[in-house]
């Protein structure tokens, strides 16, 4: 395992085929701490971190080097272990990854990602998350680095027009700093439903669950709501819209670059909105209203996020910085905004324990 970082990493066996998989409860790791005695040790994650017992600690030559930016752990180890979930030859494996700080304490959202894999259909190697359509996902994630945005977009955006379609992804920020973005879904998603792109830009791209949850607006109770119930494959679409509730509020959570307010999930009769795939009330940009009471709208299904845009679309550039987002997560405070619970801080992605974030 080679990991772009300077503390520790880990590599996790996930139960298979299993409503836990992909999860981190009742997963098995693999982690190399810097310094320790023995830096690659074997651990259960039933609940927080736990050496597993001196019987069960069989891995064979182990290693665990930092070799310029990247820490590189080895380590040779059985497939099938009693005791300890398998890895199997054939059929869904889904392995899970963490990296954090100098002790085994925090990571955020950015520093794991989930890798299904069944060696039966790639023995090459490879990685991706089935999709619904049979298909095959990224699941590769970048380290998010800080940037400098501008963007520039109407104070009174009018009437809306002729739809425009987004040719750059970009539809929009969030209140919090992040981008809504709208290129095809990766399914590589942190546990606040964000993702780092090549461009190392932090954005969303489905209902940002943290983010929405303190502004007040109803969410699932899983973070890993988009996965079927099995933790073996993406849900299906159809199926999206019912992992949430069916009524709520939403404030302004943000505006596209035409100027026009960006709402998530639910409209202002509280009922939750429907795209124009599915039968919903609105547009091919979704969005609806009438005059200066258009608006778009973060869904629970396909697209998910507005496609295009009816108004006139604002210049928007930016400039990447060489400094790291921090793993254990950064606070915006919202001039204006009294988030859920009274606190003066809304997370763009929340701080959270250990490997805590792989939990269903």
């Amino acid at each position: 395992l080679e990991v772009e970082n300077d503390g520790w990493i880990g590599f996790g066996v996930s139960a298979p085929n299993a409503t836990s998989g992909g999860f981190m409860f009742g997963a098995d790791a693999i982690i190399g701490v810097p310094g320790d005695a023995k830096p690659v040790q074997k651990y259960d994650l039933t609940f927080s971190p736990a050496l597993m017992p001196d019987a069960q600690q069989t891995l064979e030559d182990v290693d665990l080097v930092q070799d310029g930016d990247m820490m590189i752990m080895q380590f040779t180890k059985k497939l099938v272990e009693e005791g300890e979930n398998s890895i199997l030859e054939v059929g869904l494996n889904n392995f899970i990854h963490a990296r954090g700080g100098s002790t085994l304490e925090y990571h955020g959202p950015e520093s794991r990602f989930i890798v299904p894999k069944d060696f039966s259909e790639d023995p090459a190697g490879g990685s991706g998350r089935r999709t619904q359509s049979g298909g095959s996902t990224n699941s590769e994630t970048f380290e998010a680095m800080y940037h400098h945005y501008t963007m520039m977009i109407p104070q009174v955006p009018g009437a809306p027009g002729d739809a425009t379609p987004i040719t750059d992804n970009i539809v929009g920020m969030m209140t919090n700093g992040v981008l809504l973005d709208s290129h095809s879904q990766t399914w590589a998603y942190d546990m606040c439903n964000g993702y780092s792109d090549k461009k190392r830009q932090y954005h969303y791209q489905i209902p940002p669950i943290c983010y929405l949850k303190s502004m007040g607006v109803p969410t699932p109770a899983s973070d890993r709501w988009w996965i079927n119930d099995d933790g073996t494959e993406v849900r299906p679409y159809s199926e999206m819209s019912a992992q949430f509730p069916k009524t709520g509020l939403s404030p302004v959570v943000g505006f596209a670059r035409d100027g026009f307010p960006i709402y998530a999930l639910y409209g202002p009769d509280g009922q939750m909105v429907r795209s124009a795939i599915y039968e919903g009330d609105l547009d091919e940009c979704n969005g609806k209203g009438e005059g200066s009471d258009y608006a778009y709208y973060i869904t629970a299904e396909p697209p998910f996020v507005p496609t295009c845009l009816r108004g006139t679309i604002g210049n928007f550039a930016f400039a990447t910085s060489d400094k790291k987002c921090p793993g254990s997560g950064i606070s915006n405070s919202i001039s204006g905004v009294t988030p859920s619970d009274g606190d003066d801080e809304s997370a763009a992605f929340a701080k959270v324990p250990l490997l805590s974030a792989l939990i269903s």
